[in-house]
């Protein structure tokens, strides 16, 4: 059995996917390690998981700070100078993976640093990633638009200008920088481990032998550039993109969903309210009212107008039930006198949550969609235009999965509208039922461990006698 080693972006809701793909992996023989420049050890450890932390960050912060208390303006930029070069090394990360010998590294796709510094490791590499299709190709919109599959010249025209608009803003950018002179002091400045910036990544790569030219490409969706040679794992199902021809690199696993997890996140108090819920609908299964599960992500604040709106639904509509996950921006101490009918949570236990819902209001964040499929619940999806939002509610839309609105000019009564005719609509009932079948069958195929093994048994045969 093999030794894999998983280096996360550190994100809530990648995080849980890594995980569940690690205990997959676990469950076929094989030992996982995780590592990560974030703080994720808790829930990484209460998996039962080997985590290690990359600490360089700490150290290459503390140094700028001490940097920016030197009066001297030529040894303040020389040692500028020597903290960038010595980040540029990558001397945490490579003896990391020298002391873990893993026969494979999987890298979350935006963690370009880690991905330039493999080259030099000598180990097979792949690279998960939580969106659809990334890759340009024709007729196939931009993930961070809401442009559907084009059906006529105009429409066709349309996604190839949505394109040129993306290329245009980073030619753009790039030269803006310049001209700014931000580009040099980014030069002054250490490599940290989640950086983004185009002309660091170009350096490091040049420090790594990758030649970005060859290897990647800046012009497709992924900023700053898409890794071309590369083997993607889209940690989806390719039923749920837009119709298109596969690029030769990437496969589609299937969504990695824990349908037993726990938030690690939820507040005991949130949790007795909860089982309390629980318990009250196994007294009244004789009188089952609908219950409407409302998420407005985990990161952003949610939208106070929304919030707003949504909690007049639930006082026009005391016959529905309400379970409102705030995530980290909000608490119900931030709200006055909500009505009776509705459950206010700081971290939901999301996928227990969808397993009672009826009917789901959530923003356009694949995770949480792919979790409203599985648990067959129509959504009602508000994206906030970040990312691939646009993108993915574009496919909810286009699958009959569920209702978009627009949430900057979203009232009570078309949410409420919205809820009614997704608790009656048998359509969407019947594509969440062949969507949701589709997911499991990729489960039941092990397509993920098939896939890995794969990547696996390729790199023992490249491996020198």
């Amino acid at each position: 059995m093999a030794h894999i080693a998983y280096i996360s972006i550190g994100m809530n809701s990648t995080v849980h996917g890594s995980l569940e793909l690690g205990r997959r992996l676990r469950a076929a023989g094989h030992t996982v390690t995780f590592l990560s420049h974030q703080s994720i050890e808790q829930i990484v450890r209460e998996n039962d998981f080997r985590f290690v932390r990359l600490t360089a960050d700490d150290e290459w912060k503390q140094r700028l700070s001490e940097i920016g208390r030197l009066t001297r303006p030529f040894a303040n930029l020389g040692e500028l100078r020597r903290l960038r070069r010595q980040s540029m090394q990558l001397r945490e990360l490579d003896s990391t993976i020298g002391d873990l010998r893993p026969d494979l590294v999987l890298i979350d796709i935006e963690c370009h640093v880690a991905i330039l510094g493999s080259k030099k490791w000598g180990v097979p590499v792949a690279l998960p990633m939580f969106w659809l299709s990334v890759f340009r190709q024709q007729g196939l919109p931009p993930p961070h638009t809401a442009l559907l599959p084009p059906q006529n010249v105009k429409e066709q025209i349309q996604v190839r200008l949505a394109w040129a608009k993306l290329h245009a803003r980073l030619l753009i950018g790039a030269w803006m920088r310049m001209v700014t002179g931000r580009r040099l002091q980014a030069s002054l400045r250490p490599l940290f481990y989640g950086t983004v910036r185009y002309s660091d990544l170009k350096d490091l790569a040049r420090s790594r032998s990758y030649s970005i030219k060859t290897e990647a490409d800046r012009f497709q969706w992924l900023r700053p550039h898409m890794y071309m040679q590369l083997p993607i794992l889209s940690l989806n199902i390719y039923e749920l993109d837009f119709p298109h021809s596969i690029h030769p690199n990437m496969s589609y696993v299937g969504p990695m969903l824990n349908t037993r997890r726990k938030e690690v996140g939820t507040s005991d108090d949130a949790g007795r309210h909860w089982q309390q819920y629980k318990d009250g609908l196994a007294a009244e299964k004789s009188r089952r009212r609908p219950l409407i599960y409302c998420s407005f992500g985990s990161y952003l604040a949610p939208d106070s107008r929304l919030l707003e709106q949504t909690l007049l639904v639930a006082r026009q509509r005391d016959d529905w039930d309400f379970v409102i996950g705030g995530g980290s921006k909000v608490s119900h101490r931030d709200l006055e006198n909500p009505p009776g009918n509705v459950l206010l949570m700081d971290w939901a236990p999301q996928m227990e949550v969808l397993s009672y819902a009826s009917c789901a209001v959530v923003h356009a964040g694949i995770s949480t969609i792919n979790e409203c499929i599985y648990n067959q619940v129509p959504s009602i999806v508000l994206s906030t235009h970040t990312n691939d939002q646009d993108g993915v509610a574009a496919r909810v839309l286009y699958h009959r999965l569920g209702v978009v609105l627009e949430k900057e000019t979203v009232t009570a009564r078309q949410i409420e509208a919205s809820i009614e005719h997704s608790l009656a609509d048998e359509s969407t009932r019947s594509a969440l039922a062949d969507m949701a079948q589709t997911m499991k069958d990729y489960e039941g195929r092990q397509v993920e461990l098939t896939t890995i093994e794969s990547l696996l048994a390729n790199g023992r045969n490249r491996a020198p006698a």
